[in-house]
């Protein structure tokens, strides 16, 4: 559908070039996180749907942005904005926990505590 709109029903040649590659990024998600899930790799097709949605919201949000009375001389910069915002802050939600996750904690042995003085100690 989406390909449909960006050759048929967008006048303006840069609105059709938007569009589209937005519908092959949409279309390119969406195949990876089908590749993922029929190989069994559901983590890899929990983030590649993640993005999948993130190209979704940026289509939506962009025919509401452009419903907007933005001033002309902004020109497409609202748009591209919108989009970097909404992919940094889906790439930062899927790496969320690996990033900040500590994983000194997990390295100790099963049968070592830390005391209150930070040394160890075994249990």
């Amino acid at each position: 559908v989406a390909l449909y709109v960006s050759a048929i029903h967008q006048k303006d040649i840069q609105d059709r070039q938007w569009i589209f590659s937005l519908d092959i990024a949409w279309l390119i998600t969406g195949a990876m996180a089908f590749a993922a899930v029929r190989n069994g790799n559901i983590e890899a097709h929990r983030q590649w749907m993640a993005r999948n949605y993130a190209f979704t919201t940026v289509f939506v949000t962009v025919r509401v942005l452009n419903a907007l009375p933005i001033p002309e001389s902004f020109g497409i910069g609202p748009s591209w904005a919108l989009v970097l915002a909404t992919l940094l802050l889906t790439e930062a939600g899927l790496s969320w926990h690996s990033v900040f996750t500590n994983r000194r904690a997990h390295r100790l042995k099963p049968d070592t505590a830390i005391t209150k003085n930070n040394s160890y100690s075994e249990i």
